[in-house]
C-alpha cells in the first residue's frame, strides 16, 4: 500500500437531516484497494462523551491500514445544531445517510458503519433502509431492546433524587407516563422528547430485517477470558443467521468505557475491530 498525505484529521460541519452536524474526518494514511470509509455512530447522551477517546483511537488505527473514518455528532448532540430535546430517531437516521452522501462526494470508496451501544442499533436500523449498499456493519455492545435501555436511563433520574428530601419521589413508571403523555423528561442534563423516547422504546433488534448481503460483525466487552456472548445477543444473532445475514460475533476483554466517568479505552476491542477491516468479507 502506498503512503498518502492523509495524516491530518479535518474538523468541519456537514449538512445533516435537520441542521449542521459537527464532524471530524480521519483520512487514510495509505492507499488500499478497494478504498473504504467508515462512519462512526456514537452512543446515547453522556455515553457519547465518555466514548470520544475510543472513537478517535479507532479512527487513527484504521487510518494506518488505509480506511478513512468520519466521526459525527448527531443532531441535537455534542457540537451539532439543535438541542437534545429536538432530537428525533428519523433525524438521526437521516444524519447517517447525509454523512454517507458527504463521503461519496469526497472520493470513490466502499462505505461501512461502526456503531456503539444505541449507535450500533441505529447502524443496524439504517442498514435496513432501501437504496444503500454497505460493505459491512460493525457494532460495539449494541442495544438490543430500546425499551430496556430507556428504563435504565430514566433510573439515573430516579436515583439522583432518592436522597433529596425537598423533591417529590419519582419512579421509572412515573417518568414513562410523563413521556407517554407527550411531555419531556430531563435526565442528567439531557431533555428527552416523548417522540424520541417512543422511537427508542419501540426499537428491538429482533424485529429488524437486514439485507442478507451485508456482513455484520458484533462485538461485546467481557471482563474475563472464556465469557460467552450474552444469551439475548446470541438469540438476536441466531435470528440474523436464520434470515441469511452473514454475521460473526466476538467477545473481547475490557472495561465498559462508555459508562465510566474517567476516560478509558479497550485496547483489545480496538485491535479486534482493526482486524475486521484488515481481513476479507465474511
Amino acid at each position: 500500500m502506498a503512503v498518502v498525505d492523509g495524516s491530518t484529521r479535518r474538523p468541519f460541519f456537514l449538512r445533516g437531516a435537520a441542521g449542521l452536524l459537527f464532524a471530524i474526518y480521519h483520512p487514510p494514511r495509505v492507499e488500499r484497494e478497494p478504498a473504504e470509509d467508515v462512519i462512526f455512530i456514537p452512543p446515547f447522551a453522556e455515553e457519547q462523551n465518555r466514548s470520544r477517546r475510543m472513537a478517535t483511537l479507532q479512527a487513527e488505527s484504521l487510518a494506518e491500514i488505509g480506511v478513512g473514518t468520519l466521526l459525527i455528532d448527531l443532531f441535537g448532540c455534542g457540537d451539532s445544531a439543535g438541542d437534545f430535546a429536538d432530537a428525533r430517531w428519523e433525524i438521526w437516521r437521516g444524519d447517517v445517510l447525509a454523512a454517507a452522501a458527504w463521503l461519496r462526494g469526497q472520493r470513490e470508496s466502499l462505505l461501512s458503519l461502526l456503531g456503539l451501544r444505541l449507535g450500533g442499533a441505529l447502524a443496524l436500523d439504517v442498514a435496513c433502509q432501501e437504496g444503500e449498499a454497505w460493505r459491512r456493519i460493525v457494532v460495539w455492545q449494541p442495544v438490543v431492546s430500546g425499551a430496556s435501555m430507556l428504563n435504565q436511563f430514566l433510573r439515573l433520574r430516579v436515583a439522583s433524587k432518592m436522597d433529596d428530601t425537598n423533591d417529590t419521589k419519582e419512579s421509572t413508571d412515573d417518568l414513562r407516563r410523563q413521556l407517554d403523555q407527550g411531555g419531556n423528561v430531563e435526565v442528567a442534563g439531557y431533555a428527552v422528547d416523548s417522540s424520541l423516547a417512543g422511537s427508542i422504546s419501540s426499537l428491538d433488534l429482533r424485529n429488524l430485517q437486514i439485507g442478507c448481503e451485508i456482513p455484520v460483525f458484533w462485538f461485546e466487552i467481557v471482563r474475563s477470558e472464556g465469557r460467552a456472548l450474552s444469551p439475548v445477543s446470541d438469540g438476536v444473532l441466531g435470528q440474523f443467521r436464520d434470515n441469511g445475514v452473514p454475521v460473526k460475533s466476538h467477545c473481547v476483554i475490557g472495561e465498559p468505557f462508555w459508562s465510566l466517568p474517567e476516560s478509558s479505552s479497550a485496547p483489545a476491542l480496538l485491535s479486534a475491530t482493526r482486524r475486521v477491516f484488515e481481513g476479507p468479507q465474511l
